[in-house]
């Protein structure tokens, strides 16, 4: 039976596949090949701020039951529930629970709500919600604001690198802030500082879920907001370590290899590349027997 020789051309193409799959794969991340558990925390909903932090779940926060299980005493803290499922099926969420903290320092209230929503284009953020619900923003700002993780040991061993290679963390969070108010016949009922971020699930590089953390606590007027929202970023700094694990940006395979194995990876690397070639080359007769020769 006669073998039909393969062309040229198609050897060459196949080379040139097997090439590329070896490129994509070393300038590939774990976090592209495994990427359960990866999110964003950030300042918007719908796209990048330019201020988002990496980061993994120690919360699952599509699990119902265990967001509602999220501790009422933390630290110097100790919290209030209140049943919003009603809230909860109107708003379409998943999970979304609401409560009041103390600390025992201050006998101001500091409101605590997670909602959290596989549907992104019905989640209204505070900017949209407050108004809705009768309140008139005074402030807002995005970026700038931020908080730090008061767990001085939330970091070790999460790999972090030198400020030369860009992946420091440098202890805090950004945020967005809002001052809103209420008001009755022209009279202030109700201040508030409020203060939340988002959490993004982006392992199909686009928002898949989103979970919106709020604090917020009264302020009387603008000579009491500075001290409203340190007490909000309080509450946020000793929360965040119990809802997320720090993970810098993990290194690309190549850069892995090169890292831990030196010359030996810059070796194998070039195994990878060259080896397809090789074969392609041996492949064709004039070369095979010129190369025996």
């Amino acid at each position: 039976m006669n073998r039909q020789a393969i062309s040229p051309a198609y050897r060459i193409t196949i080379c040139m596949l097997v090439l590329t799959a070896i490129a994509v794969l070393l300038l590939s991340t774990p976090e592209l090949i495994f990427v359960e558990g990866v999110t964003f925390v950030d300042t918007e909903i719908q796209h990048s701020s330019g201020h988002e932090t990496f980061v993994t779940t120690k919360l699952n926060f599509a699990g119902g039951e265990e967001v509602r299980s999220f501790p009422e005493h933390i630290g110097n803290w100790s919290a209030k529930s209140y049943d919003k499922s009603g809230v909860e099926k109107s708003l379409g969420a998943d999970v979304l629970i609401s409560r009041t903290y103390w600390h025992e320092d201050c006998f101001k209230p500091v409101f605590f709500l997670i909602v959290q929503s596989d549907n992104v284009s019905s989640f209204h953020p505070p900017i949209v919600c407050y108004p809705a619900l009768g309140w008139t923003i005074e402030t807002e700002k995005a970026g700038g604001v931020a908080f730090n993780v008061t767990d001085v040991g939330w970091t070790e061993g999460s790999g972090w690198l030198s400020e030369k290679e860009g992946r420091i963390f440098h202890g805090s969070i950004s945020a967005k802030k809002l001052v809103v108010h209420k008001e009755r016949d022209g009279e202030i009922t109700d201040r508030r500082v409020v203060f939340y971020y988002f959490v993004k699930d982006e392992t199909r590089f686009v928002p898949t879920s989103v979970t919106l953390i709020r604090i917020s606590t009264p302020s009387a007027s603008n000579s009491t907001d500075e001290a409203a929202l340190t007490l909000c970023e309080k509450l946020a700094g000793d929360t965040f370590p119990l809802m997320f694990e720090m993970r810098p940006p993990a290194r690309m395979l190549c850069e892995t290899l090169v890292a831990e194995h030196g010359a030996m990876g810059c070796l194998a690397i070039a195994a990878m590349f060259f080896a397809p070639i090789a074969i392609l080359l041996l492949s064709f007769p004039s070369v095979r027997r010129r190369f025996w020769r």
